[in-house]
């Protein structure tokens, strides 16, 4: 008998599973067609291996049940497996009703023993298992630190890497874009997918480490269906942030994400480099010195590794400043510095550090390789709360991956390495905290789903200046991910001038693409820490993103690489392009009172080696929309239109030795035969919400749009006014309410006034 599940349907695309109830076969079909075959049902223990596929582990019985969860209406077919004559597993499929979700859970009823195969590329238990076949897919993954973007063909040979490393979502799609996204949906840690070097099969289960499975213990898979690569990683990771009860954060939520601030992390001219003859004490202030001197508007600093004690493999021994860093502590310098607030870094804990050694918090230490981690939270709520009183708003983990890959017990202990995230988490939710996690793998980026102090992760790799690192400015790929599950990506620090700062203590000491690392930045929606020398600040480069009290004046979502280069692929062969876009939202009402969302895009371009060709629906814009669009750093520039007739065309960009070939348009919409909206031309968002508010044309032809500032901050706005085709500027002077309404008429004369 097969069971056949009702069709789940979400974004013009069937999600379908079908189940054998006999043999225990099953398939994920999607619009019909057979994506997924599976494999055998595979549980290693008693250092042996138990699969269907050799009867050493028999299906005994099966049943169907329907019910709801936090996700919604569910049917689940139940099958029960026996090995060894008294070892039952039971397995579970759950398709959803209407929506496009599938979960396949493991539940062992029994402890069982001695299930290590010594690999963390391999699993201790593979369901669902999934034959891998010919196909047109293409996949995308994510792999190793700061979740390296994978790309490659689906089938025999493929290139797809999995394991505790990495392969966590797997992607798949096809020229149409039709979408499966597959994870863990619990387990993070030590949940895996892999191609399973004892089935070469694709496997989902528990990582091939794992010493024992205590009974009552599950695990779960989820596979979720959509059109588009950036939109099914959206529905999928909402479906987890939605499971654990993680709202997504907004720019309110952190202070460091919505304010500028100054980084002193590995690129940075201070990291482990202070002014000659000066401690870090005295260098610290005179950047504040600097910086008040130039009236640039940073809110916060961060202090990185180099202020507290590590021991002999460089981990945490104490988190306290040391004497010859910081002679009388944070909160007494940052009183030097306008009691600015500080975000501070972290590093994997020593194996002898001092809050197992001195004060007896309980830590797994393992010796050979000199780490130790907590079992508690207490250590994390101790050096916390100490830590807040110096002014700390933000806790940036970092050495995530070290932590947890040099360590045995996070690895074949099914709840150290989730406790341990979760303690962290908990932590800093009671002292009233947020989270930065910093070289994360891409476990700990989905584990993020079910911490809610979590509001930023590191997008990419260190800075270094782009001669030597040409890429690390790229995170549209990355921030796919982040954005998905609802926290901010973060660029890292960069220098913000192109000049030479004598006396960096890492490579060159020049960045010929500032303009292109202070834009990545800023449209990464996160953190913007600029990390340059005292003196070489470029203020017209940062203020581009920002207002003048330090605001952040970004789009409304992070820039994400564009579905089309994921289409292109098709044609090239699987390619990572850096073609990303995103936007700014804003309500509009017309002359007739209708209202409706509008929006300003923002579509950046580097390094592409190929041309690209954006249409309308690329930008998720109906085929009647109208928009003109200009390059925001050629001078020359003429408005273009951009409709169903005039694509926006973009040249193929070629690199040079060290200068980063890109291109940033601008296109806003035409909502009225008078006046329409450009924005702040001189920001690189050039409509952000955090500027302007809503925009209402009236029937006599008037417009009115909301302005938001400082009081006394001048805004020039620019508009577009089609019956001369001109650009328009005018200024509003910001009263102290905050806020100022421009408004625009069309007759007698057309004029703008605040």
């Amino acid at each position: 008998m097969v069971l056949a599940v009702v069709d789940a349907a979400g974004d013009a695309i069937l999600l379908d599973l079908n189940v054998d109830l006999n043999g225990g076969a099953y398939s994920v079909l999607v619009n019909n067609k057979s994506w997924l075959n599976s494999g055998p049902y595979a549980f290693h223990f008693n250092d042996q291996w138990y699969s269907s596929s050799d009867g050493s582990l028999s299906l005994v019985a099966s049943a169907v049940n329907s019910g709801e969860d936090i996700l919604g209406v569910y049917k689940e077919t139940a099958l029960t497996w026996l090995a060894d004559s008294n070892f039952v597993i039971v397995t579970t499929f759950k398709s959803y009703f209407p929506e496009p979700i599938l979960i396949f859970s493991q539940y062992f009823l029994q402890e069982l023993q001695n299930t290590s195969v010594g690999s963390n590329t391999e699993v201790v238990s593979s369901f669902p298992t999934f034959k891998i076949e010919p196909s047109n897919f293409h996949y995308y993954s994510y792999y190793n630190t700061f979740a390296t973007p994978q790309i490659g063909k689906w089938g025999p040979g493929t290139s797809y890497t999995g394991g505790a490393q990495g392969g966590v979502p797997l992607v798949l799609f096809d020229p149409s874009l039709s979408t499966l996204v597959i994870s863990p949906l619990d387990n993070f840690m030590v949940g895996i997918q892999t191609i399973s070097a004892h089935l070469n099969q694709f496997s989902c289960g528990l990582q091939g480490k794992i010493a024992s499975i205590p009974a009552s213990f599950s695990h779960s898979t989820i596979i979720t269906a959509s059109t588009g690569v950036a939109n099914a990683h959206h529905y999928w990771g909402g479906l987890l942030t939605k499971f654990y009860g993680k709202n997504p954060k907004n720019v309110n939520d952190d202070f460091t994400v919505k304010y500028l601030g100054y980084w002193t992390d590995n690129g940075a001219y201070y990291y482990y480099n202070t002014e000659i003859g000066k401690t870090y004490d005295q260098t610290m202030v005179d950047v504040y010195k600097y910086i008040t001197s130039i009236n640039l508007p940073v809110r916060y600093y961060q202090y990185d590794s180099w202020w507290y004690y590590k021991g002999n493999t460089k981990g945490l021994l104490l988190w306290e400043p040391m004497p010859s860093v910081f002679r009388d502590g944070i909160a007494a310098l940052q009183k030097k510095m306008g009691d600015a607030p500080v975000v501070l870094h972290n590093r994997w804990f020593e194996n002898d550090t001092y809050y197992y050694t001195k004060m007896g918090f309980p830590f797994v230490a393992e010796d050979d390789v000199g780490y130790a981690i907590p079992l508690t939270i207490d250590p994390f709520i101790y050096l916390m709360q100490k830590a807040k009183s110096w002014g700390l708003l933000v806790y940036e983990q970092d050495w995530l991956v070290d932590q947890f890959l040099r360590m045995e017990s996070t690895q074949n202990n099914v709840h150290v390495a989730k406790n341990w995230m979760l303690n962290m988490d908990k932590a800093a939710l009671t002292i009233g905290l947020n989270i930065q996690l910093c070289m994360p793998l891409p476990s700990h980026i989905l584990q993020s789903a079910a911490m809610y102090s979590v509001t930023q992760i590191r997008a990419s790799d260190d800075y270094q200046r782009q001669i030597y690192n040409k890429n690390q400015w790229a995170i549209g790929y990355t921030s796919i991910l982040h954005h998905s599950l609802g926290v901010f990506p973060f660029k890292d620090c960069f220098w913000s001038s192109n000049e030479t700062q004598s006396g960096c203590v890492q490579k060159d000491c020049r960045e010929p693409n500032s303009v292109l690392e202070t834009l990545s930045a800023l449209l990464s929606t996160g953190p913007v820490g600029p990390a340059d020398k005292i003196g070489f600040l470029d203020k017209g480069n940062l203020l581009s993103c920002t207002s003048s009290n330090g605001e952040l004046l970004k789009p409304d979502v992070p820039a994400q690489t564009m579905d089309l280069a994921f289409s292109t692929g098709f044609t090239t062969g699987p390619t990572l392009f850096n073609l990303s876009s995103t936007y700014s939202g804003h309500f509009y009402e017309d002359e007739d009172g209708n209202s409706r969302e509008v929006y300003w895009h923002y579509v950046l371009a580097a390094d592409t080696l190929i041309p690209f060709s954006v249409q309308l629906q690329d930008l998720g814009e109906e085929l009647n929309g109208k928009f003109l669009f200009f390059d925001y750093f050629d001078t020359n520039t003429q408005l273009e239109p951009f409709d169903i007739g005039h694509p926006l065309n973009i040249p193929p960009l070629f690199p040079d030795t060290s200068q980063v070939s890109f291109k940033y348009y601008i296109l806003f919409p035409i909502v009225s035969s008078g006046y329409s909206l450009i924005g702040e031309r001189d920001k690189f968002a050039v409509a952000s919400r955090q500027r302007f508010g809503n925009i209402v044309h009236s029937a006599d032809g008037t417009m009115k749009v909301d302005v938001f500032g400082q009081h006394g901050e001048q805004v020039t706005i620019s508009l577009y006014y089609q019956p001369t085709s001109l650009i328009e500027q005018y200024t509003c002077s910001i009263p102290i309410s905050g806020s100022s309404v421009l408004t625009c008429s069309t007759s007698p004369a057309h004029s703008c006034h605040c």
